[in-house]
């Protein structure tokens, strides 16, 4: 969901947040991500679809580049 009242700058801020935030979910310990997990979702709700899509499209690509 797009809140009208971000301006761009906001809305990329928010991309790059769900995108760390879903790669530390990726990369951290059980314990702690369901609290990384649930911030993202918390983000996910400030960005468009598309901007999901690209977040978790690029935390896997870096996850996969970092742990070969």
């Amino acid at each position: 969901m797009d809140n009208p009242s971000f301006t761009e700058h906001d809305v990329e801020l928010c991309e790059e947040m769900l995108t760390e935030l879903t790669y530390l979910a990726l990369t951290s310990s059980d314990r702690l991500r369901p609290m990384w997990i649930s911030l993202a979702d918390g983000v996910a709700m400030m960005v468009s679809p598309d901007a999901l899509e690209r977040s978790k499209d690029y935390a896997l690509y870096r996850h996969r580049q970092n742990h070969k």
